[in-house]
């Protein structure tokens, strides 16, 4: 019997760890270990030009400062079967405004820049522990200029 208390704990613990996932990173070098790549580029406003602007939106309901309900994503009602997550390099947008940000990508897919002009929370207040909060943001969208001289 108690050979059988040592051999219960065992198992469990090698089915534990049977179970633990594993992963495999594999790493690739284009040069040596010790070689040193610089690389430098220098770009300016000036070598852009504004192809448009966009504004994104989102309103959705919180509930105890927890529980939140998507209503509508860029004027349109929410449905959570169809979701789109984009996060656009390194554009500022909460999580909310992340699944609007799809928008950006539809209207304008040649840019190669995004900027934020602004962000703007509005938040009004339910019943008793809930609030209905509304996010905007306009999003500038920039692309290369393109240099007449290196096309002809």
């Amino acid at each position: 019997m108690n050979k059988v208390k040592c051999v219960i704990p065992v198992l469990l613990l090698l089915l534990m760890y049977g179970c633990y996932p594993t992963t495999h990173t594999t790493q690739s070098r284009a040069f040596p270990p010790n070689a040193r790549m610089e690389i430098q580029l220098r770009m300016d406003i000036s070598d852009f030009v504004v192809i448009g602007e966009t504004e994104i939106n989102v309103s959705y309901l919180k509930y105890f400062g927890a529980i939140s309900v998507m209503k509508t994503v860029n004027g349109v009602k929410y449905n959570p079967s169809h979701k789109y997550y984009t996060n656009i390099g390194d554009l500022p947008l909460s999580g909310n405004l992340n699944k609007a940000a799809m928008k950006i990508l539809e209207e304008y897919p040649e840019a190669a820049y995004y900027y934020v002009v602004f962000k703007q929370k509005t938040v009004e207040p339910i019943l008793l522990f809930g609030k209905e909060i509304k996010e905007t943001a306009l999003v500038r969208v920039y692309d290369y200029k393109k240099n007449l001289k290196d096309n002809n």
